[in-house]
């Protein structure tokens, strides 16, 4: 005879409830329709009821996580509806027929009306694309040269493609815009493919309150040389400092022999007397 099932953990129940709201409401922050009326909201709401639960908790008093379980479980319908909506409107599914389509263009335009945070940008200047390559624990801390090269050749020979995963903000699992930034951003990646802004074909868009820049585009190809950062602010490079020179003067070799040229950043200026 088999074991009766354990009854069911209102605690734990409530917990999971908590976090579930919240990812609800992130969600509805993508959304410019949300993002300043609900969205908050229910986030704040949710905060608010995760310390009373934690205070209930501590009282004993099991029996209160039952109406704020079912408070959590509102915030979350709410926030799920709300999205369906805006998701179901004309503006977001012509949003994602252009950006299908490869019609970049729209997509941007339509963009702009749909997320968040996300705003036209003035054509012009260089954008980079940080390239990960970091090696965990190979021998060179970083990538190896070859499959470093390899990974530039084939954006060289293919573009870049939208990614796999969803943005935190500016797109979704149906729009997924190519990311880049408007600086080279050393802490991201000492190596970036630097790209002429007006090479794309396309316009791009600005994330408010950051360095990024979206192209909603599945793929793009246009010419680029390779950013290198001068130097590496590195523990692992502290105690070799002519490996990262000697890494960039291998990449470059490696490169040249692919007709891409690599370019080394001049120092910053920091200010001299």
């Amino acid at each position: 005879m088999s074991a009766p099932a354990a009854a069911p953990d209102p605690g734990a129940e409530a917990a999971a409830l908590i976090g579930e709201a919240g990812r609800s409401a992130e969600d509805a922050r993508r959304y410019r329709a949300l993002a300043d009326s609900l969205a908050p909201a229910s986030f704040d709401r949710a905060l608010a009821i995760g310390s009373e639960i934690r205070a209930a908790a501590r009282r004993g008093a099991v029996e209160a996580l039952v109406p704020f379980a079912a408070e959590l479980r509102g915030l979350v319908a709410r926030c799920r509806d709300a999205v369906g909506e805006v998701r179901e409107g004309r503006t977001y599914q012509e949003a994602v027929r252009a950006f299908r389509s490869g019609d970049a263009a729209k997509a941007a335009a339509l963009a702009c009306d749909v997320f968040s945070g996300v705003a036209p940008r003035p054509g012009g200047g260089t954008l980079y694309y940080p390239l990960a390559i970091g090696g965990g624990r190979s021998v060179d801390h970083f990538l190896a040269l070859d499959e470093c090269a390899a990974r530039i050749d084939a954006c060289h020979r293919d573009g870049l493609t939208s990614p796999s995963a969803a943005p935190d903000r500016g797109g979704n699992e149906e729009i997924r815009p190519i990311a880049l930034t408007a600086r080279h951003d050393e802490a991201e990646s000492p190596i970036a493919l630097a790209f002429e802004a007006g090479t794309f074909g396309a316009p791009t868009c600005a994330l408010t309150g950051t360095e990024t820049v979206l192209l909603y585009s599945t793929r793009t190809r246009a010419d680029f040389v390779v950013s290198c950062a001068p130097r590496v602010s590195d523990e692992w490079w502290e105690i070799r400092p002519d490996a990262y020179r000697a890494y960039v003067d291998g990449l470059r070799a490696a490169l040249a022999a692919r007709s891409i040229t690599l370019i080394v950043e001049p120092e910053p200026d920091l200010g001299g007397a």
